[in-house]
């Protein structure tokens, strides 16, 4: 399955203090990342490890998308890949392959820009250049650049709106083998900024929709859950919708 993510409308983006100074340091020293990347992966249950490989693998390496040309991968990708690869095994589907990528400006995907490879080969460059002088900066002054990352947090606009619109396509075989080719557009508006206001209304409507369906469901499973196993999609997309978040999903399919 390969999901393509667009966020519009990202003005007035913020940044969460705690959620900026712990990817420093995750990815601020090569032990620490090391030990970010281990448990992210140990966390897959083991019979889904070998297809999260996979994931992990593809979302590394420039892709061509059929819906927004060469893409990037998507940067929440370390966290998205574990978490999706433990949904579907809980939920029956496990031996998932998923490509989780993020579309570039439509503007640079044109013949002159090979489809918008070079756009994304520059990404690499700077990804690379970002992450090492990262690492070299923690090692010689560590302080420093917390105090820095500290100092430069964007504040939220409170009439930010994010727009995120994911196109997932995936294959399945039918009973004579012929494969079956599917597509599902989910379109998202988020009132607030993606960085803070979206977080939190995340978060909290999460929380209180396992409080709702104790109430009304009775004794949730235990475990360390993601937010899809412990509800379901539907439970947790009328929590969404009620407290204002637009979802709208349409699919396709064909043979």
């Amino acid at each position: 399955a390969e999901t393509v993510v667009d966020v519009k409308n990202m003005k007035g983006i913020g940044f969460p203090r705690g959620t900026l100074l712990t990817f420093n340091r995750f990815m601020g020293s090569p032990i620490s990342t090391i030990r970010f990347l281990w448990t992210s992966f140990t966390y897959i249950p083991a019979e889904e490890r070998m297809a999260a490989l996979w994931s992990y693998a593809s979302w590394c390496l420039p892709s061509w998308s059929y819906s927004a040309g060469f893409t990037m991968p998507n940067i929440m990708g370390l966290i998205n890949i574990p978490v999706v690869h433990s949904s579907a095994s809980a939920l029956g589907y496990g031996g998932l392959r998923l490509n989780d990528r993020a579309g570039i400006p439509k503007e640079a995907v044109n013949v002159f820009t090979g489809y918008g490879l070079f756009v994304v080969m520059m990404f690499y460059g700077i990804l690379a250049t970002g992450f090492t002088l990262l690492q070299i900066s923690n090692f010689f002054c560590a302080e420093r650049v917390k105090r820095l990352l500290e100092s430069a947090l964007a504040p939220p606009l409170k009439s930010a709106m994010t727009e995120i619109t994911l196109e997932g396509r995936g294959t399945s075989t039918t009973g004579r083998s012929k494969r079956k080719h599917k597509s599902v557009h989910v379109a998202m508006q988020i009132p607030g900024d993606p960085g803070v206001a979206c977080t939190c209304l995340l978060a909290v409507e999460t929380a209180v929709a396992l409080v709702d369906k104790s109430k009304t469901k009775g004794q949730l499973s235990s475990g360390f859950h993601t937010p899809v196993v412990a509800l379901t999609g539907s439970f947790l997309a009328k929590r969404l919708q009620a407290a204002g978040v637009k979802i709208k999903a349409t699919t396709n399919s064909g043979d």
